[in-house]
């Protein structure tokens, strides 16, 4: 009868799971590597905990093997590759996690690694990154990203970052980690509550829950928590902080306890709400749309660290919603989706560099096992049913033995690999047509090179958007790496002769540069302040300032300001125009021509103080020119475009800027000092990689690489300025590998290891 009910139970699991995670996809990626050699042992215990089940899940498995095929063994008198390899291994300490643990170790163990128990080095990730940087671990398998980023930017004392030893590799359960909060239904329906900032706005509701919670009487609803160390708990804090909370607070305690004491209460109809996540067997005990339900935020965590805690930017949860039906999130009633205030987190293989490049078939191993979050969910319900994560995982192997074999073959041809993956693969490569998008592209061939493909020069092969996505679409490219979204998406929506999309045929990809793309109009200084405009509107609705702005502008005395545009063919052009329509500003015009001709011009005018409005962006050398809060302010707007699409074209709806903001100070933005932000009307770009699908599905290697690539906006402005000074971008890659040749390693031994 336990057995039954238990697996009953579990199907909660997995109704939720499958709907809001998509289910999860067993299929894995590629993998190769490089040569053997020891890596390090030891084992710093200072920080183990009882362990609980949680929020860094994963679990165990289920169902009764077939005969299983024996797993695939060297020819004989072949060594195995990690014969004479002592690997030492951490493990989370809630024991969601335990599952995942016992079964890589037992894959590699099968490669002939010798792998330290991870039972052994449990940890909490606080100091789990830590002793994987300092080398007391080489590696785990919990990770929760994004909720971990901030222990990877911790500082070491000889001055390296944490995540500077580390690399991030495979894809165990992308967006595996669904995470929330729980109330008692009853407590819930009684109060008309359906987030959390319904129960703090709601008096009644907090005094009936303030009576019993841990602290009654304070006047404060005391939420179950996460343990202190586990990351959750301080995301939990900055929420609290971030969404004015005053009447909410959070208990800080074993996680196991708390839940114990929440299922309680919301088994008795008694007020409570509780985080939780999956994979994990605690919703077989608090079950969404029978003893609770999910809450939703009004709000979702930013990377605005309202706490100014260290590593708090790396916190964000946007989106923070997903598919939940509104029997177990009401919240998804209105909203039409459940807005959770929790990002589904990628449970991910976290391992030190050196273990990725000179263990190849240990990296092959990690970089291709992927798991299905449904599957993983039985595994814990039948651990908490009593079977060990040792037997589960060996279970699992058996049961998924063709799976295990093709991972093992992989790894094993790693380890024999004697060339570069891309060796004998030619790719085309596109470039942008402008200057600003030189080095990057110049960059990605060389890293690209090194894993031995064959790139083109992207410089034959020089495009502005809207032949470029053309391009890929159409196979005269397998990529290029100058996307900006949201402003390019109208291109992905072109029909091509058959009738296909060109979005049906692209993928983007990797994190080059999120955001980095900041936008917007500048002003010159002194022709601001004389008349007191701040907005593109203030500029419009000021006869005098027209009247002297049209004097000394492309086509004078015609009343129109004309400002220094795109070119045509950019995006930017198109919404400009939308953007003056959509404001409604008749006296404005915009110019369309060549960029490094009308920027000289503009430059030439702020630098005398004549009056003149210039679109520009960053990263560049263009602001080293028109510098803001020297010559030039930056100008904002009084209406962000929104998707209404104006002037009616064709990929219009996709030029939606909101909200169209940027933090910056009131020297460089005079509009900031009425609203506390920069209302520059433009959406900071995502600058990312697009590239054709065969070259992601045929070429693991290459599409790893573009995955893992990530350059920081100011470091790339700085060699745009360079190349502005002479150098040439092919030169600038160089150097700037060389600079960052430990970072980069770790990049190419992760691709081979995805081969």
């Amino acid at each position: 009868m336990f057995r039954s009910s238990k697996w009953l139970a579990a199907l909660a699991v997995l109704m939720l799971v499958a709907a809001a995670c998509g289910g999860g996809d067993d299929d894995a990626t590629p993998a190769p590597e490089t040569p053997t050699t020891v890596a390090s042992a030891g084992a710093d215990t200072t920080e183990t905990t009882a362990a609980t089940e949680s929020p860094d899940a994963a679990e165990t498995p289920t169902t009764t093997a077939a005969a299983p095929e024996a797993p695939a063994q060297p020819e004989e008198g072949m060594a195995l590759p990690g014969e004479g390899v002592s690997l030492t291994m951490a493990q989370a300490n809630w024991s969601t996690g335990y599952f995942q643990a016992a079964l890589y170790r037992s894959l590699l163990q099968r490669l002939g690694y010798e792998v330290s128990d991870p039972a052994d080095l449990e940890l909490g990730p606080s100091l789990a990154y830590l002793a994987m940087a300092e080398g007391d671990a080489d590696f785990w398998v919990n990770s929760w990203f994004p909720i971990h980023n901030s222990w990877l930017a911790n500082e070491l004392p000889d001055g390296s970052r944490v995540g500077d030893h580390l690399s991030v590799i495979g894809s165990e359960m992308p967006a595996g980690g669904l995470q929330g909060y729980l109330i008692t239904k009853s407590f819930a329906e009684k109060h008309g509550i359906v987030t959390l900032d319904d129960l703090n706005d709601n008096p009644d509701a907090i005094a009936e829950y303030d009576a019993q919670d841990t602290n009654p009487g304070n006047g404060v609803a005391e939420i179950y928590g996460c343990p202190e160390s586990w990351t959750c708990d301080d995301i939990i804090q900055s929420q609290i902080a971030f969404s004015g909370w005053e009447n909410i607070d959070q208990v800080l305690a074993g996680y196991d306890a708390m839940f114990a004491e929440a299922v309680a209460k919301a088994n008795e109809g008694a007020p409570m709400v509780a985080y939780t996540w999956t994979p994990s067997s605690y919703i077989t005990q608090l079950r969404p749309g029978d003893n609770v339900v999910w809450l939703g935020v009004d709000r979702i965590l930013d990377s605005s660290n309202p706490l100014d805690r260290e590593g708090g930017e790396g916190w964000d949860q946007t989106p923070g919603t997903a598919a939940i039906g509104a029997d177990s999130c009401p919240d998804a009633a209105e909203r039409g989706i459940c807005q959770l205030g929790w990002a589904a987190a990628d449970i991910l293989v976290t391992a030190r560099n050196d273990l990725i490049r000179n263990h190849p078939a240990a990296a092959s191993l990690l970089a291709n096992v992927a798991l299905n979050v449904v599957d993983v969910s039985l595994q814990v319900v039948a651990q908490e049913g009593g079977e060990s994560p040792v037997d589960l995982a060996e279970q699992w192997i058996a049961n998924n033995q063709d799976k295990v074999n093709a991972w093992l073959e992989r790894a094993t041809a790693a380890h024999n690999r004697t060339g570069e993956p891309g060796e004998g693969v030619s790719l085309t490569m596109a470039q942008a047509n402008w200057s600003t998008g030189y080095f990057q592209a110049a960059l990605y061939r060389d890293l690209l090179q090194r894993l031995g493909y064959e790139v083109s020069d992207p410089a034959d092969l020089e495009l502005g958007p809207s032949l470029a996505y053309l391009a890929m679409a159409e196979g005269d490219a397998d990529f290029w790496v100058n996307s900006w979204y949201p402003i390019h998406n109208s291109w992905l929506a072109n029909e091509l002769p058959d009738g296909s999309l060109v979005g049906d045929h692209l993928t983007v990809v990797g994190e080059e540069m999120p955001a980095g793309g900041l936008q917007g109009f500048l002003i010159t200084k002194s022709f601001a302040e004389e008349y007191g405009i701040t907005t593109l509107d203030d500029l419009n609705g000021n006869p005098e300032a027209i009247a002297a702005y049209d004097a000394q502008d492309a086509t004078p005395g015609n009343g129109v300001a004309e400002i220094y545009g795109c070119p045509e063919s950019w995006t930017c052009d198109d919404i400009i125009e939308s953007q003056i329509a959509f404001s409604g500003w008749d006296n404005i015009g915009q110019v369309l021509a060549g960029y490094d001709a009308m920027f000289a011009e503009a430059s030439a005018k702020a630098s005398e103080g004549a009056p003149m409005v210039a679109y520009t962006w960053t990263p560049s050398s263009y602001i080293t020119q028109l510098r803001p809060g020297d010559n030039v302010v930056w100008v904002g707007v009084e209406d962000v475009l929104d998707d209404s699409n104006p002037l009616d074209r064709e990929g219009g709806e996709e030029w939606d800027q909101r909200p169209g903001t940027a933090t910056l100070s009131s020297e460089s933005c005079p509009d900031a000092v009425e609203r506390g932000t920069c209302q520059l009307g433009w959406l900071a770009a995502d600058i990312l990689v697009t590239a054709r699908n065969d070259l992601l599905e045929n070429h693991p290697a290459a599409a790893k690489l573009l995955e893992l690539v990530e350059l920081n906006v100011v470091d790339v402005s700085l060699q745009v300025v360079a190349q502005d000074g002479g150098e040439t971008p092919k030169d600038l890659a160089t150097q700037w590998i060389a600079n960052n040749q430990s970072k980069v390693d770790s990049w190419l031994a992760v691709a081979r290891a995805s081969a």
